[in-house]
């Protein structure tokens, strides 16, 4: 499958709508600063393909400008042309997805988010999410781990490329509960040993058997004893409960006959209380007699302190207003002292004031000349003066900052023309690239067909070399395969002799085989000085051309200035720019002004509260003169108060005894009620005591009784507590037995327990071990296929001299040269390794995407730049251009980098830039064709 087209909208950073169309064959830089989006093009292929989990849709939408996310993917079978869209977008929330083929447009292959990532898992593309990223994706760890990293990392890291990391950790788990089911086996074995050591449990359970049989016989005896004691222990009971009934009537009779003397006692307390009440009554009644004179002068003593208390409030309110006068005195002098100072401020030092605070001019009259000097103070016209100095000042300074700009860029640009003057002299640099790149290619041809002229004698060689050795074997006399008749030892040495002759065409063409890779890597080093030169003279153009235009905005931005300090000197009426000393002291009039100026809110406040003052003193006079003369004596008012307190609280007395007299025949009453109750109770003490003799309860009796139900129950409780002895006694030796028979029942669980752990251990054994030959399996059926990819595209790049590549069990290399001798990867230098590494690791990505139905013809490399140096990073850029252009392992190759010369490579065919906006916007564009020179 080739990458035909990308289009995303509003996903991650990217903003609006996007297009990525790169071409059908060749490398592709993506280029642009760190975190600016180069990565989430490809996450976007992933999430529109196949939806992982661990793509979260509420991460998608862009977190300033938000709007729907959505990514539609076109991708191309090569062989036969046809074309497929697959699209993704997410709505309200949700995922909605399809596939579409573009020669039916009109019908849809699949609907539905889960149809299309099972669609492409198995007939699109026909890989998992884990194999499609595991060939789609190629970063920098997985580029080198072949060579850095440790045998059990490698072949970690390897076999979760493959797909085995499921596989290890289930292994690994398995592993882990067959640990615990074997210790879990050790110990119940060990419990069951330890238990069941010195144990017979038979002989226990005969000899408890026969403690529970000899109980049994103790508790019917002992139940026969009980049966016994309790019928004596209930007849006396009941004799008991006949004595209880006569001890109870006899108190209840007790007791009425004490609660009756009570009542008795409580009418004699109750008629005594009246009687002494009655006595009350009549002292009340004989200090109304007493007080009624002094009540009866409360409403003349009333009204006399009412016209007190009238002309108490004159007298305040008099003392009051004659208060307020000198306070507005004072006031009137705080506010002329104010207006004075005020007047000293606002006056300029040549110009004295005119007030003083002894004057006898009216306040309103003082404060008004001080307003109307402020009002008619010009602080506009001579703040607009300053700012228009300030203005032309400004103007000068930026005409002489200009006019050094322009100088200098002019003397810049001047050394940029020379230099690129320079580089253009000589042979056109487009001739130059041309031509190094044409004699590239033709030693390229040469060294192909050098390489395939010596394959073809070599097997020529070999062919009769291998004949040779069979006839000297032996072997004169056979047949010769070509004509029929029997070979002899002259043809035996005439094979010598072609032999020999082969060799010598051998070291011929290998002598012009190494002269034509000199000669191409020549060229190569010429057509990339060529491109680089070529390069810089886009630059140094870019460069001029946005120099020649700043340098003619900057002049005229010059004749702008020069005829705004024109103007600004005209209006001022100068023929000099002001000083920074004028500027300085016309701000210095202006601020003396704007602080007189700023006076004016306060004066307006004084000239209110004067007019306001003069209000109050008005009124305050004219409400003086309405009070009058007082006549206020308050040792009068006091002592008719004193008189009415008196006369009041001898009427309130009066009242509560009055109250108290008034009760005089209820309490009468009451002696009367409680002499004839008193009668009545007498008669009932008689009644009560009559029957307390009839019933004659004797107490000896009734403790007699007792004694002989206390021995009774006693004997019951000892014929009891024998029985429940003995029932205890049996109940023990029958616990006994079931605890024996407990035991063993439980040491033979945990035998069983132990028998079944050690079974589930064996089981879990042998699982670890089919799980180890399983992956020992995949890495020997997949080795061969590795070192067959691998070596082939060694062998491209290198021109043959590393014609063979093996990988060990944990996925070691090694490299053999052409006279068949073995060296480790590690033995190799950093540029060798790396181009090594990269082909082991492109080879993985092309055997695991083999397994797919349409396997993929595309493959990112994310950031495998970061670590190298310069040289290392163009040399590994040119061997990634020939696995396209010479070996042909892929269509499409993509390469991430933010690095900054990988735009400068000639290797790429295309490349495009992703670059993010202050606002947090990433955008995209092809910037193959055009030149971004840095910022004059």
């Amino acid at each position: 499958m080739n990458l035909v087209e990308l289009e995303i909208s509003n996903y991650r950073q990217f903003h609006g709508t996007h297009n990525f169309m790169p071409g059908e064959q060749g490398m592709v830089a993506i280029i642009g600063p760190n975190g600016a989006g180069k990565t989430t093009l490809f996450e976007a292929i992933e999430w529109c393909l196949y939806n992982p989990s661990s793509i979260r849709n509420s991460d998608l939408q862009h977190r300033f400008q938000g709007g729907r996310p959505r990514v539609r993917l076109v991708l191309e079978q090569p062989l036969t042309g046809d074309r497929y869209e697959v699209e993704r977008e997410v709505k309200s929330g949700t995922t909605a997805a399809s596939v579409y083929k573009l020669s039916e447009p009109d019908r849809p292959v699949v609907q539905g988010t889960r149809q299309v990532t099972e669609y492409v898992s198995k007939q699109l593309i026909g890989l998992p999410h884990r194999a499609f990223v595991a060939t789609f994706f190629t970063r920098q760890k997985e580029l080198n781990f072949f060579g850095s990293l440790s045998a059990a990392d490698r072949r970690r890291e390897v076999g979760r490329l493959l797909g085995l990391e499921t596989i290890r950790i289930a292994q690994e788990t398995i592993g882990k509960r067959r640990i615990e089911r074997q210790n879990e086996a050790k110990a119940k074995r060990a419990h069951y040993d330890q238990e069941s050591a010195n144990t017979d449990f038979e002989a226990a359970k005969l000899r408890i058997a026969e403690l529970v049989s000899g109980h049994r016989n103790e508790v019917e005896a002992a139940i026969a004893s009980a049966e016994s004691a309790r019928l004596v222990y209930e007849q006396l009971r009941e004799r008991l409960s006949t004595e209880q009934d006569r001890e109870r009537a006899n108190s209840e009779l007790l007791l009425r006959l004490e609660r009756k003397n009570g009542e008795v006692s409580s009418l004699g307390q109750r008629m005594s209380a009246a009687r002494t009440d009655i006595d009350e009554i009549e002292a009340a009644s004989r200090n109304i007699e007493n007080l009624d004179p002094i009540a009866s002068q409360e409403a003349a003593l009333a009204t006399r302190v009412s016209d007190h208390e009238r002309e108490l409030e004159r007298f305040q309110r008099r003392n009051s207003l004659l208060d307020q006068i000198e306070q507005k005195a004072a006031l009137e002098s705080r506010l002329l002292q104010e207006i004075v100072e005020v007047d000293r401020n606002v006056r300029p030092v040549d110009r004295p004031s005119g007030l003083s605070v002894g004057e006898s001019r009216p306040l309103e009259i003082q404060i008004d000349e001080v307003m109307n000097f402020v009002a008619a103070l010009d602080v506009a016209g001579s703040s607009d003066r300053a700012q228009l100095l300030e203005e032309c000042r400004s103007h000068a300074i930026a005409v002489t900052e200009t006019a050094e700009r322009v100088q200098t860029f002019t003397d810049f640009a001047d050394r940029l023309q020379r230099e690129f003057d320079e580089l253009k002299g000589g042979i056109d640099p487009a001739t130059a690239l041309t031509d190094a790149r044409k004699r590239r290619e033709q030693s390229q041809e040469k060294l192909t067909q050098a390489r395939t002229s010596r394959s073809s004698i070599v097997m020529q060689r070999d062919r009769l070399a291998s004949m040779r050795d069979r006839l000297q074997k032996g072997l004169v006399g056979e047949a010769c395969p070509t004509c029929g008749k029997p070979i002899s030892v002259e043809d035996i040495a005439a094979l010598d002799g072609q032999v020999d002759q082969l060799n010598a065409q051998i070291r011929t063409i290998e002598q012009d085989e190494r002269a034509a890779k000199m000669e191409s890597e020549s060229a190569a080093e010429l057509e990339k000085q060529a491109a680089e030169r070529q390069s810089k003279i886009a630059e140094l153009g870019g460069r001029l051309e946005n120099g020649r235009a700043r340098i003619e905005e900057e002049h005229n931005l010059l004749l702008v200035n020069q005829e705004r300090l024109s103007a600004s000197l005209t209006v001022l009426g100068l023929t000099h720019p002001p000083s920074d000393d004028d500027i300085r002291a016309a701000q210095g009039h202006v601020r003396e002004l704007q602080r007189a100026a700023s006076q004016m809110p306060l004066i307006q406040r004084l000239a209110q509260d004067a007019r306001l003052l003069r209000e109050q003193q008005a009124s305050v006079q004219q409400e003086l003169k309405a009070v009058g003369d007082v006549d206020y004596d308050p040792n009068t008012h006091r002592s008719d108060q004193e008189q009415l307190d008196r006369a009041r609280q001898a009427r309130s007395q009066i009242e509560i005894l009055q109250r108290q007299v008034d009760q005089r025949p209820v309490v009468e009453a009451e002696i009367e009620i409680c002499m004839r109750q008193i009668a009545i109770a007498d008669g009932e003490l008689k009644q009560i005591r009559s029957d307390v003799d009839v019933l004659g309860f004797d107490p000896a009796k009734l403790e007699a009784v007792l004694a002989e139900e206390a021995q009774a129950r006693s004997s019951r409780e000892l014929a009891l507590a024998t029985q429940h002895r003995a029932q205890s006694a049996h109940q023990s030796a029958e616990g006994e037995l079931r605890m024996v028979e407990r035991q063993e029942a439980q040491l033979q669980r945990v035998r069983d327990e132990a028998s079944e752990a050690q079974r589930l251990a064996d089981q879990y054994d042998r699982m670890y071990r089919e799980f180890t030959r399983f992956e020992q399996d995949v890495v020997r059926r997949v080795t061969p296929a590795l070192n067959d990819l691998t070596s082939q595209m060694v062998d491209a790049i290198t021109d043959g001299k590393y014609e063979r590549i093996e990988f060990t069990e944990d996925f070691g290399i090694s490299v053999f040269d052409g006279e068949d001798q073995q060296f480790p990867l590690s033995q190799f230098s950093g540029g060798e390794r790396d181009v090594i590494s990269l082909c082991a690791r492109l080879a993985l990505s092309q055997l695991i995407g083999g397994q797919a139905a349409t396997p993929l013809q595309f493959v990112v490399m994310d950031e495998v730049f970061g670590s190298l140096d310069q040289v290392r990073r163009q040399n590994l850029m040119d061997t990634l251009h020939r696995l396209i252009d010479d070996a042909g392992i892929f269509r499409q190759l993509f390469v991430i980098s933010h690095v900054d010369d990988v735009r400068l490579s000639p290797a790429f065919n295309e490349i495009w830039r992703v670059t993010e906006s202050m606002d947090g916007v990433s955008s995209l564009e092809q910037v193959t064709s055009t030149s971004h020179p840095e910022d004059f």
